[in-house]
């Protein structure tokens, strides 16, 4: 993979799903971890609410098509979000 990628999508007023090709920071209950890079695409939700990045990586998958698939899959279980919906 010749060219770093990142795109991102809001899927409610706190969080973001994101596609990138560059390894990522996790937070986690005692320490943050890296997830190795070697080629593939890693899915990752942003909450601005979790201290320090915020990030999560949720997976790893081989091609950006497989990325694109899952983040529309976990948009439509989500369901959009409306202005009478409580904050979580």
């Amino acid at each position: 993979m010749d060219d770093d990628f990142f795109v991102a999508t809001q899927i409610d007023e706190h969080r973001s799903l994101c596609i990138s090709s560059i390894s990522k920071k996790t937070f986690a209950e005692v320490g943050a971890e890296f997830f190795p890079s070697d080629h593939g695409y890693f899915i990752c939700e942003h909450d601005n609410r979790q201290p320090a990045s915020g990030l999560a990586v949720l997976a790893k998958v081989a091609s950006l098509e497989a990325a694109y698939r899952l983040v529309d899959l976990w948009q439509s279980i989500s369901g959009p979000l409306r202005a009478d919906q409580p904050s979580q």
